[in-house]
């Protein structure tokens, strides 16, 4: 026994052309002897099984034929048995005979008969004539068998009668007996029933019987098949003895029966007569029904059985249609009948199944279909028949399929009634579905019936269907799924092809798919299936033709279209009249909008039953109906080019495309509707050429600007181009639209462009309203113009690669153009070298995919070097030789970079291009720390840089020099620094800053950094200008403070932080790198100090004053409270240059310092100076008016300056707003002692006792330090130096580490050496004199204090020395 195989459809319909046999057995034993006797196919190692539902057929070759085998269930009835299993196989597949081997009961071995003898039909007698029964798997089953007899097939029998030469095994052989085989349900085993069958057969001579013949008549009957014939072996007697030897008695008889039939089988030729095809077999096949009917004499009409089945199982590839199924349940469980309508293939089958699994057991179904009046007459009779047999089914329910149109008072529509009367009386529901609603056949005698159109599926099903098919979320979009519903014209079996096509092309909407659905391919499967059930089911020619044109249309028509189709040549008449009679076949009439839906499956056999030119005539008569309306909606532009195209007016189509998709571009309009795919890649109809290049240029236009992909539709732009023979500007004009989207393939349009031959710029004309021509203006500027607008700005390797292919194709004299039109712009060098160096600039060489990127970019140099050669521009050569020097030294470290660049030098004339050679030469071996090669070649450079231009690079030259001159050459190397301001000064604002600061670090190491001042106040304010700036504003805090950390105080801020970067050459390169930095509002304020103490600690007075003046508003408006951090003196420099008002400031902030210890004991002043001003700037904001103490130190030193000088304006601090608060006493008493020191008034000793005594002083502290300053200037001798100490005492003590004391000292020390020049009483003048020398070469409060103490021993306080003055002590 062979193995066996597995085969799937397409195997089966590869050999469905072979197999034309049938084998059928039943028993188990049956089964496996014709399997074991099988051979396989000619050419196959294994027989062959296929699977459908739950039969199973096995395919191989049986003698010399190839047969298909099926086993069914024992019986002929129900689920499995002989009926269905042999009406699935002749449904799947193509028979001419059917075979039926098997056991069976011979009559006895009393008449000539033994086990193991074969029984051969020559008909059959079925002896169950009629009756009712309720089968185990639920079948409501009613047999009427009015004409017993079937007579077997004639050709066939004859066939197995020829036997003279079968051999056996056996010695013995078996007889073979022809005649009448009984056939039945029952099992006979008993002497009883046998004798009462034998009885029957009152017309011919029973040979035996057994169970399935019954069932094999009934389903060859069905299909017009009258070549069967049954051949079984005796095993019993069907006596009660069926069990003795049971086994062996079927083992001999199945053997011997196999045995016959295959050497039946392997006589040559012995079936050709029955298996070829005839002039009667082709007329059988295509009217259904026998031409001579010599076969049998038995009139099915009265053999036959009615059988009620429960639906058991359900389809796999199903939906559940919820909502329809729930309203069905909830009118019948209110007692209703149903009645489901809807055209063809519109699901009522399938509602059914799904309704009988709500109520398993107890829903029971029978199927109409193809039965005609006759049948259907006896059908709902028996069925009424089986209603009144029936005890005890309340709630049973009968569905009746595919019931045909009934007219109204005819019989069958009186048994249908009087069936669901009798229904009613039983508590039995009935459900029938039909082609169109019953409703007009039953006026209201039956008051309990419901009519439900289920021709339309809802938006959820269509959604179950795609689940069901597994379609990706983005079909899920609502438009999509309406464009299905409209398509499908929501007819649930279209739109399941509509999804099963999608599936098939991978959900590709908006390509294949679209245009699969638009062109209706997606019914292609099942045309013949349509055409067959139209032939069946619609008559007349007239009908036809009309069903026809109205499936070319394959869109809603009202009466007035259809009547404008009729009209077309041949006329149809009586389009209404018609319309009623094919209503519910492929034609549905919507009531409430009043037009006609057509099945969209008509419209794919239309055309082929349709004349050619009544085709293109209806086409145009329906487009120009659509013009015809003006303003037309998506749905009305795809329906007009859809007939258009039909009609083959092309032109109109395209106009009205080219118009639609035009309209969609500038109003931003998503297509949501297809029009976009019209043609995106197909050629272009025939249509007017200029119209073909617009279209074209359309789409592609629209493509881009909402992400479609392009290539095909460009492809096919390229192809019509070259075609019309307008190459160069037409290529280029298409070119301009993927300037921005894809400049790629702007690159490799462009290149084709200006390699055509074609130079027609007139050509432009047809397409310049969909082209930027402002922007691109290709037909006066030539297409040479278009290639700057790809070289990659973002610094693209590829696209640089892309374009430097395109660039490298153009001659002399295009290059020419090209660089003359863009000069006419811009700097064409200076923005092709920024271009070209974006690529590499911000690579590193630490980075392993940086440096595969230098790799790639070394033969793109290399290509640009030689294309600067062959257009004669050295520029374009130097900066690549330049580029690949860089590429190869710098980052792949490879010393060939250098030998490479010197060799190129020779290959440039003039001097830029030497310079660029050279200078970047010379900057390899300085990073190489290789000095003295550096040295040779960056001065060589210097050789040649007598050109504009080039300004970086002629500042790095010498800066890199003055680097190299160092220490061992500090003159050359400040020379070299200074030549560089030269070049500074020409440049633009960040370029300014970052050299000025390269400059300022040489000068730092060259101890130049006083000298540079002013550079350095420049610097600042163009980076506090462009604070924007982040990486100049980090970068610039970064050195400041390491400048001023080591001016000031000697400190080297990297030896304390090992993480902070000394300042070197070429570190301004990397600032652009702290371009992120997020603390630059802090940054600012630190560099407010670095400032202000470099400025103080070179004595740069009115520096100081015009740096505060410069960043005042700053302050005001970001916070005062960084001034605490200020030097002191620049409080009393504001007052002294008469901004008494920002003094005043100034002094506020310092009296918060003095006057809120706690609140800042938490910020280290010099480790937090910043989160110290903080603090200082919440109190100063939240601090109300100034008070007397905050004006005190600008009242003081206001007089201060008084006294130094009598013409010091008081006007300003009369007019302060501050002032004008203060009391009105202080502020008179303030007036007049200001008087009295402009006039100089003297005063009297006792006024003098008055000022100094303790109740005033405990008064006002202000004004004793005032009056005290009068006494100073007014008094003379030894009491002069007391008041002068006890001021500085006084003074300290009050405003201590926040005092100008420096100031008041100067005063004093003035005063003092005019007093000595004026008084005799001091002796030591010269040794006083010779203090004061020191302390003006060096004005500090130690010097000043000496000058005292020398003084007041001098009048005799011998006592006092530095060490024992309290004083001294207090404030040294």
């Amino acid at each position: 026994m062979f193995t066996i195989k597995t085969i799937d459809n397409y195997f089966k319909k590869n050999l469905e052309s072979q197999i034309k046999i049938l084998l059928v057995t039943s028993a188990e034993i049956e089964k496996n002897k014709v399997n074991e006797v099988l051979k396989p196919l000619d050419g196959q190692t294994e027989i062959l099984q296929y699977n459908i539902d739950s039969s199973k057929f096995y395919i191989g070759k049986f003698g010399n034929y190839n047969v298909v085998h099926v086993q069914t269930k024992i019986g002929s009835q129900g689920e499995g048995a002989s009926t269905l299993a042999i009406d699935k196989a002749l449904n799947v597949w193509d028979i001419k005979m059917v075979v039926m081997i098997g056991i069976a009961f011979g009559r006895g071995a009393n008449f000539n008969q033994k086990i193991g003898d074969i029984l051969i039909s020559k008909n059959i007698f079925m002896y169950e004539k009629y009756k009712v029964k309720e089968k185990k798997d639920g079948t409501l089953s009613y047999t009427y068998v009015d004409n017993p007899y079937s007579n077997a097939g004639k050709v066939l029998v004859k066939k197995f009668e020829d036997d003279n030469i079968w051999e056996n095994s056996n010695s013995v052989r078996p007889k073979i007996h022809f005649g009448t085989i009984a056939s039945g349900e029952k099992i006979i085993d008993s002497m009883t029933e046998k004798n009462k069958l034998l009885e029957l057969g009152d017309r011919t001579y029973i040979i035996g019987g057994e169970m399935e013949a019954t069932g094999l008549v009934s389903a060859c009957l069905n299909h017009n098949l009258y070549e069967w014939v049954v051949v079984k072996g005796i095993s019993d007697w069907g006596d009660g003895n069926k069990v003795k030897n049971k086994e062996e008695n079927q083992k001999v008889a199945i053997d011997y029966t196999v045995s016959y039939c295959e050497h039946v089988f392997s006589q040559e030729k012995v079936f050709d007569e029955i298996l070829e095809e005839n002039p009667i077999n082709i007329l059988e096949k295509i009217y259904k029904l026998p031409i001579l009917n010599t076969f049998n004499n038995v009139d099915i009409l009265d053999n036959y059985e009615v059988s009620l089945v429960p639906i058991n199982s359900l389809p796999k590839a199903i939906i559940k249609r919820e909502q329809v199924i729930n309203r069905l349940k909830s009118e019948i469980d209110k007692g209703n009948h149903i009645n489901i309508f809807g055209e063809i293939l519109s699901g009522k089958t399938t509602i059914v199944k799904l309704l009988s699994s709500e109520y398993k057991s107890n829903f029971k179904y029978i199927n109409l279909i193809d039965k005609d009046v006759r049948q259907v007459e006896k059908i709902l009779s028996i069925i009424s028949q089986i209603l009144l047999e029936l005890e005890n089914k309340e709630n049973l329910i009968i569905a009746i399929d595919n019931l045909p149109k009934l007219n109204k008072n005819s019989k069958a529509q009186s048994l249908l009634e009087n069936l669901l009367e009798e229904a009613n009386t039983k508590n039995i529901k009935i459900v029938f579905t039909s082609l169109t609603s019953q409703e007009n056949i039953f006026e209201d005698n039956i008051k309990n019936i419901l009519y439900i159109n289920i021709d339309k599926i809802e938006k959820n099903d269509v959604i179950d269907l795609l689940k069901l098919y597994d379609a990706p979320d983005y079909i899920y979009q609502d438009k999509i799924i309406e464009f299905i519903e409209i398509t499908g014209n929501h007819k649930i079996f279209v739109i399941k092809q509509i999804i099963k096509y999608l599936q098939k092309e991978n959900w590709d909407i908006l390509k294949n798919g679209l245009i699969g659905i638009i062109d209706g391919k997606y019914v292609l499967k099942i045309k013949g299936e349509i055409q067959d059930i139209l032939l069946d089911r619609v008559g007349g020619d007239n009908n036809k033709e009309l069903l026809y044109r109205m499936g070319c249309i394959n869109y809603d028509l009202t009466i007035d279209e259809i009547k404008k189709i009729s009209e077309v040549e041949p006329q149809i008449n009586n389009p209404a009249e018609i319309l009623r009679g094919i209503e519910g076949i492929f034609v549905e009439y919507d009531n409430e909008k009043n037009i006609y839906k057509t099945n969209p499956l008509i419209a794919q056999i239309s055309k082929e039953n349709i004349n050619s030119s009544t085709f293109i005539d209806i086409n145009k008569v329906m487009a120009y109906n659509i013009l015809d309306k003006k303003i037309l909606n998506p749905f009305d532009v795809i329906k007009c080019m859809g007939f258009c195209n039909q009609a083959k007016e092309y032109d109109e189509a395209g106009k009205l495309y080219l118009q639609t998709i035009n309209q969609m571009y500038e109003k931003d309009i998503k297509d949501e509707w297809g029009i976009k795919s019209v043609w995106k890649d197909l050629d272009l109809p025939n249509m007017d050429s200029m119209l073909k290049l617009q279209i074209r240029v359309a789409q592609l236009k629209y493509y881009l600007k909402f992400g479609i992909d392009y290539n095909d539709t460009l492809k096919l732009t390229i192809k019509l181009i070259k075609e019309e023979n307008y190459e160069d500007f037409l290529i280029a004009g298409v070119a301009i639209l993927f300037i921005n989207e894809n400049p790629y393939k702007f690159n490799q349009l462009l290149k084709m462009a200006l390699l055509s031959e074609n130079k027609n710029p007139e050509i432009l004309k047809s397409i310049q309203q969909q082209l930027s021509e402002d922007k691109y203006p290709i037909d006066s500027l030539g297409v040479e113009s278009l290639l700057w607008a790809t070289i990659p700005k973002e610094g693209e390797i590829e696209l640089l690669k892309s374009w430097a292919d395109v660039l490298s194709v153009l001659e002399k004299n295009q290059y020419l153009k090209f660089k003359n039109i863009l000069s006419g712009f811009f700097d064409f060098e200076e923005m092709y070298s920024f271009y070209i160096d974006k690529t590499w600039v911000n690579l590193k060489s630490n980075i392993p995919e940086d440096i595969e990127n230098i790799k790639k970019l070394i033969p793109i140099n290399q290509q640009l070097v030689e294309f600067g050669k062959k257009v004669g521009d050295d520029f374009i050569t130097s900066i690549s030789i330049r580029n690949v020097v860089i590429f190869k030294c710098e980052y792949l470290k490879d010393s060939a970079g250098f030998d490479y660049g010197i060799s190129e030098v020779a290959n440039v004339e003039d001097n830029r291009s030497k310079f660029i050679i050279i200078s970047m030469i010379g900057h390899q071996y300085y990073y190489l720390k290789k000095y003295n090669e550096a040295r040779i070649w960056l001065e060589k450079a210097l050789e040649y840089d007598e050109f504009d231009g080039e300004l970086s690079e002629k500042i790095w030259v010498r800066l890199e020099l003055s680097d190299i001159c160092g220490e061992t050459d500090k003159d050359n190397s400040y020379e070299y620094a200074k030549e560089s301001l030269k070049y500074i000064s020409m440049l633009d604002i960040e370029m300014k800053v970052k050299f000025y600061m390269e400059y300022l670090t040489r000068c730092f190491y060259l101890n130049k950094f006083e000298d540079n001042i002013e550079i350095c106040l420049e610097c600042t304010r163009i980076i506090l200008q462009n604070s924007d700036k982040r990486g100049l504003v980090a970068y610039f805090t970064h050195i400041i403070a390491y400048f001023t950390a080591y001016i000031i105080d000697n400190v080297k801020l990297d030896e304390i932080n090992k993480e902070y970067g000394k300042p070197y050459t070429r570190m301004t390169i990397y600032s652009n790198n702290m371009n992120n930095d997020n603390d630059t509002a802090k940054k600012i304020k630190a560099i407010y100090i670095h400032i202000f103490k470099l400025l103080s600690f070179y004595k740069r007075k009115q520096d100081m004053i015009d740096f505060y003046l410069q960043i005042y508003n700053d302050l005001n408006k970001n916070g005062m409270g960084v001034t605490a951090l200020f030097p002191n003196e620049i409080r009393i420099f504001l007052i002294e240059s008469n901004n008494i008002e920002k003094a005043v400031q100034l002094s506020k902030i310092m009296n918060i310092c003095k006057n809120n210890p706690r609140e800042l004991i938490t910020a280290n002043i010099n480790h937090e100076p910043l989160e110290f001003a903080k603090k200082i700037e919440s109190i100063y904001v939240a601090s109300k008016k100034t008070t007397l103490e905050d004006m005190s130190e600008t009242l003081i030193f206001h007089i201060i300056f008084l006294l130094i000088d009598k013409n010091v304006q008081t006007d300003n601090l009369e007019l302060m707003k501050e002032f004008q608060e203060l009391d009105e006493q202080i502020r008179t008493e303030y007036l007049e002692v200001v008087q009295i020191i402009k006039k100089e008034k003297n005063i009297t000793k006792e006024y003098i006792q008055f000022l100094m005594s303790k109740k005033y002083r405990e008064k006002n502290t202000t004004f004793e330090i005032i009056y005290r300053l009068i006494l100073i200037n007014l008094l003379k001798g030894k009491m002069l130096i007391n008041y002068h100490i006890n001021l500085l005492i006084y003074f300290c003590g009050t405003y201590g580490i926040y005092s100008t004391e420096e100031t008041l000292l100067k005063l004093c020390i003035t005063r003092l050496e005019k007093d000595i020049k004026e008084n005799k009483n001091y002796i030591q003048i010269e040794k006083i004199n010779e203090k004061i020398e020191v302390y003006k070469s060096k004005p500090n409060i130690k010097n000043g204090k000496i000058i005292y103490i020398e003084a007041l021993k001098d009048l005799g306080f011998n006592d006092i020395t530095i060490e024992n003055i309290n004083w001294l002590k207090e404030i040294w």
